[in-house]
């Protein structure tokens, strides 16, 4: 689950958080130190339903 409040506290407020842009600062940790592609990654929006906003 990406955080939005902690990206802006790393990144700061002005960066953008669209698929292609999160792909140039977010990688596999793991997979980039055994050598393997890291930015094989995947990003779904959820939206919200009206029952989880009052949790």
């Amino acid at each position: 689950m990406l955080d939005v409040a902690a990206l802006a506290r790393r990144f700061g407020p002005d960066q953008p958080c669209l698929h292609w842009d999160l792909l140039k600062i977010i990688y596999c940790h793991e997979c980039r130190a055994a050598g393997r592609n890291d930015r094989n990654l995947q990003f779904t929006n959820h939206a919200t339903t009206p029952e989880q906003r009052k949790r």
